[in-house]
């Protein structure tokens, strides 16, 4: 299917496939879910948004503050809530 070595481990009836690329990685969901296969995948840490909380701020902090504060310090930020 990639055309590229993978590892795989079958336990059961199950089929545990480890590609050793990002670009294997979608190929094999992309086969998955153009087969409607069962099947689950994991996402890649790069594809995973990175969740932080600050503890210590006034809760009356503009969250836009927050967010050109961070901004200064290259970091990008999608949503800022204030609890």
């Amino acid at each position: 299917m990639t055309k590229l070595k993978l590892q795989a481990q079958l336990i059961g009836t199950r089929m545990k496939i480890f590609p050793q690329t990002p670009y294997a990685y979608h190929l094999i969901q992309k086969y998955i879910k153009e087969n409607n296969l069962e099947g689950h995948t994991f996402s890649l840490p790069e594809d995973k948004k990175l969740r932080a909380v600050i503890r210590g701020l006034p809760t009356d902090t503009d969250p836009n503050e927050i967010i050109l504060e961070l901004k200064d310090h290259n970091i990008l930020v999608e949503e800022c809530t204030i609890w």
